[in-house]
């Protein structure tokens, strides 16, 4: 199958909903005559999906399908009872290969147009099917990465990135679904640059944009039937949460930033390069707190935190370079081993101004509101031992 082309309903841009070069399935037809679908490979190429939603609040895929089907007769009991569940054949994958996908989300709901997106690419090898409904599924090496992501700030920030990153790699050796382990081998993220930011009417950009995309509230829900008790032989399979395991994570060239308007005058910390190797990594219950690290490196530069409005230019605190490293890691315990840390070229300046105010608790201030109580708990925190 090549040059599909699907447009957007009327009212949307010109560019496709979605849009395909070229898609190949090599199908083995002797495994049909077992009761099974067997394909030797499944490539695309060349795939774009994008979702816009209009300044009418309507998404263009929900739109294009928006088709009311005719009303069917309720069915009988006896209907009901002689329904059997639909049969599915259990499928194999011995390959699966996708370059070249992109994807885009528009929002014209506002009167600054936003938009985030990003690049992709897969690879599976040995994909087995063989009971979806019980989740048994089986994958022996997976590779995908996703490249150029790029989230833009809400409408009313500023105009760096909420997020960009040009590459973000995982790698599997084998994956099973139905196991109480899940293996990775490799994560790795590059070049990686966020920015938190809170605006003069005290709004912050992540928070904004969640709340965009959030379903609006109803007035009165009184009118709106609960939904119903769901029994055991209804919800389907159990599915526990497995344990995952990471053979190693890399995070290259992160840089970060938390941006403000304090009295009306831009405010701004962060950290220019951030560099972590984390190897033997193992997430259990997050409840309670049980992840290992086997070893940990982190090297971050560039550390810069501004005086809030009032105060001398120097800034509050500014450190170079910090490294640490640790031979092992375990959250759950009571505590926590370093075995190296390293400060670089370390300046802070604690300051009071002519009107009496110290420029650290004038910052605090600026993000905690007034009145809030100071209830943290010291006793329940970890001991650390360097």
């Amino acid at each position: 199958l090549s040059g599909l082309h699907i447009n957007p309903p009327p009212g949307f841009e010109s560019h496709p909903l979605l849009a395909l070069q070229v898609f190949e399935v090599d199908i083995a037809p002797w495994a049909l005559f077992k009761g099974s679908v067997v394909i030797e490979e499944l490539s695309m190429k060349g795939v774009s999906l994008n979702v816009v939603r209009d300044k009418k609040g309507r998404l263009s895929p929900l739109d294009l399908i928006a088709v009311k089907a005719p009303g069917k007769a309720p069915r009988t009991e006896e209907e009901q009872e002689d329904t059997e569940p639909p049969w599915i054949p259990t499928i194999h994958v011995n390959t699966i290969h996708a370059e070249g996908l992109s994807f885009r989300l528009v929002d014209r709901l506002s009167k600054q147009e936003w938009s985030a997106g990003l690049g992709a690419e897969l690879a599976i090898q040995g994909l087995r099917l063989e009971d979806l409904l019980e989740l048994d599924v089986l994958v022996d090496r997976l590779d995908l990465k996703l490249n150029d992501i790029l989230v833009e700030q809400p409408p009313g920030f500023s105009n760096a990135p909420l997020l960009a990153m040009k590459q973000c790699e995982l790698a599997s050796q084998g994956i099973d679904l139905k196991s109480s382990r899940l293996s990775i081998s490799d994560i790795i993220l590059d070049k990686l640059s966020a920015s938190l930011e809170r605006n003069a009417d005290h709004e912050i950009n992540l928070v904004k944009l969640f709340q965009t995309w959030l379903p609006a509230e109803k007035g009165d829900d009184s009118a709106t039937p609960a939904p119903a008790a769901t029994t055991a032989e209804s919800s389907g399979p159990e599915f526990d949460i497995p344990v995952v395991v990471v053979d190693n994570i890399s995070l290259k060239s992160i840089s970060a930033q938390l941006l403000d308007s304090i009295q009306g005058q831009p405010w701004r910390a962060g950290f220019d390069g951030l560099d972590i190797q984390v190897t033997g990594v193992e997430v259990g219950d997050l409840a309670e707190q049980a992840i290992a690290l086997a070893s940990f490196d982190l090297d971050i530069k560039g550390i810069a935190v501004d005086q809030p409005p009032g105060f001398s230019g120097n800034p509050l605190l500014a450190i170079g370079n910090i490294q640490m490293a640790s031979s092992g890691i375990d959250l759950s315990t009571s505590r926590v081993s370093v075995s190296d840390v390293k400060l670089d070229t370390l300046s802070a300046s604690l300051e009071r101004n002519p009107d009496r105010k110290i420029n650290l608790v004038k910052l605090m201030e600026a993000w905690r509101p007034t009145g809030e109580d100071d209830n943290d708990d010291a006793s329940g925190g970890a001991a650390v031992s360097t």
